[in-house]
């Protein structure tokens, strides 16, 4: 419905011998969450129960085709005017509500609430009335939206109904969970394997919430966009840990592809900001600039802001993928992450000298030490940093180059700047890069005489129980390990 009169009160009960708790101008729309007598409406007031006259003298009622009329992208969908509010609330649960609204950063969305504790909150979305919409093409379809913190529950649900269904049915739906942190974010989510992936889509009902919830549950609903592929953004950093005063980074990153021709997307960036900011909220890029859908970004050239060719303090930092968002209303400067995917961290360490630990990374005259599961590369970065040497990198036993991925492992070598060192892992006898009953039988065999060990291996099992030697109370640690005792 949406108020004619020039205001219209807003009663406590559906008579007028009621109080009035306040009142709606003209143009405003409201949904009756019931029709008392045919002559008042019970709706939502702010989170408290109103009544309001239905006089057809004060109040006209639309239809959901008038809710949906004239959106001429149906598969780009910006939730940042009343009509798009509008056509969320046009069908929606009982126990909920959908308001326009703006958030602490001017980012106008639609609010997606329940008045009350509710089983399943949903919003019809009929497409009956919007330009023709195919989905045979589209595979994915990408939400960006927010939590209230906290909300009860975090399971989130879209049901498809197209070609010749005229129902939501299990065969057709997708779920996913919101990150409740209060922040915007945006889910990329596969539809490609709901069973009737093809026709025209007739109603999409999303349930904002799809288990109980509390009430005045709230998701912040910006955009859906259907999408004909995940492009998958990712960024990369050259080095997970450079030495303070150093700017040769570089970050190759790849999948920018979508977030270049949408309702919503303005000027993809890449950005670095301390790993304490918030993209989110407002936070402060240090430096910054556009980018193409991929290549490479050279730190000490290619950025711009207040450190733009300078070296990064001491400090920890994430680099994102983002772009700006437009909207179909207004042009908002505000950042949005491209994807859960496309983030990635470094660390500019200050005063690395001698065997400083770094994330569990240390380093003598003769080995490296490091913790299990470490990657490979990363504690190659680590090392190099921590002996203030300009190139490093770890091979295995061998010499030859590790797979991508690898994890550290006893036996490995370390090179920085042509010079080399074992790698030794606390309790990594064996040295495949883990713990297991194996290096409790090559500990024995050492006590025992008949396979004696030496090296990294030796360094390995020493460092179990803190004494520098394999001896007996290093193995009985090593096995307490395995057991888990």
């Amino acid at each position: 419905h949406v108020v004619t009169a020039a205001s219209l009160n807003v009663r406590s009960g559906p008579s007028t011998d009621y109080e009035s708790i306040g009142a709606m101008a003209n143009a405003q729309r409201f949904n009756a969450l019931e029709v008392v007598n045919e002559k008042w409406a019970r709706i939502n007031y702010f989170g408290q129960t109103g009544y309001i006259s239905l006089n057809p003298s004060y109040v006209t009622r639309l239809t959901v085709a008038d809710s949906c009329l004239g959106i001429t992208d149906p598969t780009d969908l910006v939730f940042d005017s009343q009509r798009m509010a509008d056509w969320g609330n046009s069908m929606i649960s009982s126990d909920s509500g959908a308001l326009l609204c703006q958030d602490d950063q001017g980012i106008v969305n639609t609010e997606f609430y329940t008045w009350q504790a509710s089983g399943d909150p949903m919003a019809y979305l009929d497409f009956s009335n919007t330009a023709s919409f195919f989905i045979d093409d589209y595979t994915h379809v990408s939400i960006v939206a927010k939590t209230k913190t906290p909300v009860n529950t975090t399971a989130a649900a879209l049901f498809l109904t197209c070609g010749e269904l005229t129902n939501p049915n299990e065969a057709n739906v997708v779920y996913w969970n919101w990150i409740d942190d209060g922040n915007w974010h945006e889910y990329v989510i596969d539809i490609s394997s709901i069973t009737n992936h093809t026709g025209q889509l007739n109603h999409m009902r999303f349930d904002f919430f799809n288990d109980q919830t509390a009430e005045l549950d709230t998701i912040f609903l910006r955009s859906i966009r259907f999408m004909k592929s995940d492009s998958k953004p990712t960024v990369t950093p050259s080095h997970t840990a450079i030495a303070e005063g150093r700017n040769d980074m570089t970050f190759d990153f790849s999948g920018m592809d979508n977030y270049f021709d949408g309702n919503d997307y303005k000027h993809p960036y890449m950005t670095i900001m301390s790993a304490d900011d918030n993209l989110t909220k407002n936070g402060t890029s240090l430096i910054w600039n556009y980018v193409p859908a991929s290549g490479t970004m050279d730190m000490a050239t290619r950025f711009q802001g207040d450190y733009a060719g300078k070296a990064l303090p001491a400090g920890k930092y994430k680099v994102y993928l983002t772009y700006n968002t437009a909207g179909s209303v207004n042009f908002f400067h505000a950042l949005y992450m491209a994807s859960p995917t496309a983030i990635a961290e470094f660390t500019v360490v200050g005063d690395t000298t001698g065997a400083e630990l770094i994330d569990g990374i240390t380093v003598n005259d003769q080995f490296a030490t490091g913790a299990i599961g470490t990657n490979a590369k990363d504690a190659a970065d680590k090392y190099t940093v921590a002996l203030g040497g300009a190139k490093g990198y770890i091979t295995d036993a061998n010499g030859n180059a590790l797979a991508a991925g690898a994890t550290l492992a006893s036996g490995m070598k370390l090179t920085v700047d042509g010079t080399s060192y074992d790698v030794v892992v606390e309790g990594d006898v064996d040295g495949n890069g883990g713990i297991n009953i194996v290096d409790v039988q090559k500990a024995l065999e050492h006590l025992r005489g008949t396979n004696t060990l030496d090296g990294a291996a030796y360094e390995a099992l020493a460092m179990v129980n803190g004494s520098a030697d394999c001896n007996i109370l290093a193995a009985t640690a090593l096995l307490n390990q395995v057991l888990g005792l």
